[in-house]
């Protein structure tokens, strides 16, 4: 009977947070689990990335754009003899790895056998090919074909990016399923490997260490997580990677060494041709861009393998469920143990006090919700902060209504 009263006084005593907290915390758990939340998280997580302090330029790595004025200069598409001299230009500066990412299936071309022996004499060159729809249904319907020289060689890797519901790319792909059974690398994962093969003592599984995307993980609802997805943890340099245009590579005017034990990836830069995307760095505050181009994102893929494997950096994991709906629940307990701790205050003589002083508890708790999962993101961890920052804010205003209602009652009664 003790045990018992003594129960009843505490249920009694923290009513308002007993009714506000589990409340609250069911609900935004709930919408959290039928992907009611997905689109803000996601957005959220966008932002978090923007606001990052700027990192150096991963000097591993050099675009070859091809930008209007190569195109005006050289007409499109280049011929397979304008493409076999880059190509060629490329290699005599000794790059661990080239990656084309153009289509180049065509083959009936009088140029095309000074093309081949390029593709059949550069062992560290890698071709690019698409499979439509074999990873998710967001994957465009449409394929390109890899280059035929390269492919009977296995120097490919798979284009393909996954697109979000709101169209931006935050995931990459290292490896997916091809029609006849087999898995295929990602384009970004078959450089990283080329550039780790010069490195000592790397093991192979090492550049596989970004964390297998689950359906469930972060704010994601049922994703398709076809093949091996990962977050890319997208690297926000003020200038993106060193980027050179291909005429200046035809003409002789870069540095001689430039391009020498880096990763040299050669794609279309410009504009007209559409091949540009959304990413977490592009729109919104604190950005300076508008669209990236693909093959800067495939760059993006390369410096989170070579990154995380050879210098540390963080890759981008989440919280096992139960931990995000006890953090959620954490944050629905201080919402409304703010609120209900200051009910028997007595405002009549310190009424200004009181509302400063209420005042800069919430925004020091919600300055603590903020920066903890800025500073979470930054050492490579998602951790949910729309649901928690819903959580606390609906925790304090069932308490304060609550608290409303219990007021009126009492005044009725009287």
């Amino acid at each position: 009977m003790v045990i018992r009263s003594r129960l009843k006084n505490s249920l009694w005593k923290w009513r308002g947070i007993a009714i506000a907290a589990p409340t609250i915390s069911l609900l935004v758990i709930g919408l959290r689990l039928i992907g009611g939340l997905e689109s803000l998280e996601l957005a959220m997580l966008d932002q978090f990335f923007r606001w990052r302090s700027p990192e150096p330029e991963d000097r591993r790595i050099v675009i070859i754009g091809i930008d209007e004025a190569d195109i005006r200069q050289y007409q499109w598409p280049i011929d397979d003899a304008l493409l076999a001299k880059l190509l060629d230009k490329v290699r005599q500066q000794q790059p661990r790895a080239i990656g084309l990412d153009l289509a180049r299936d065509k083959t009936d071309s009088a140029s095309y056998p000074q093309l081949e022996k390029i593709f059949k004499t550069t062992p560290n060159l890698i071709g690019a090919y698409k499979t439509p729809d074999l990873v998710t249904s967001n994957f465009s319907i449409s394929d390109i074909k890899p280059p035929p020289a390269l492919a009977a060689l296995d120097q490919i890797g798979a284009v393909n990016l996954v697109h979000d519901g709101d169209g931006r790319l935050r995931r990459g792909l290292l490896s997916l399923s091809l029609p006849d059974g087999k898995v295929g690398l990602g384009f970004g994962l078959q450089l990283a490997l080329l550039y780790l093969d010069g490195e000592k003592n790397i093991p192979f599984e090492k550049a596989l260490n970004p964390p297998k995307l689950q359906a469930n993980d972060g704010s994601y609802h049922r994703v398709d997580v076809g093949g091996h997805q990962f977050i890319i943890n997208y690297r926000r340099s003020s200038q993106g990677f060193q980027t050179v245009r291909m005429a200046d590579v035809l003409e002789g005017k870069i540095a001689p060494d430039l391009l020498r034990d880096r990763v040299v990836m050669i794609g279309v830069t410009a504009i007209s041709f559409r091949d540009w995307f959304f990413t977490p760095l592009d729109g919104g505050l604190g950005s300076t861009r508008i669209l990236t181009a693909g093959v800067e994102v495939h760059a993006q893929i390369v410096s989170h393998i070579l990154s995380s494997t050879l210098d540390g950096r963080s890759t981008i994991q989440s919280w096992e469920e139960y931990w995000e709906w006890l953090w959620i629940f954490g944050w629905s307990l201080a919402g409304s143990t703010l609120i209900w701790q200051w009910r028997n205050v007595n405002a009549k003589n310190h009424k200004t006090q009181l509302l400063v002083m209420r005042s800069l508890s919430i925004l020091v708790l919600a300055a603590s919700l903020f920066a903890s999962c800025f500073i979470a993101l930054t050492f490579g961890w998602w951790i949910p902060f729309v649901p928690a920052a819903m959580s606390f804010i609906g925790g304090g205003a069932i308490v304060t209504s609550y608290l409303a209602i219990t007021a009126a009652q009492i005044r009725g009664c009287n």
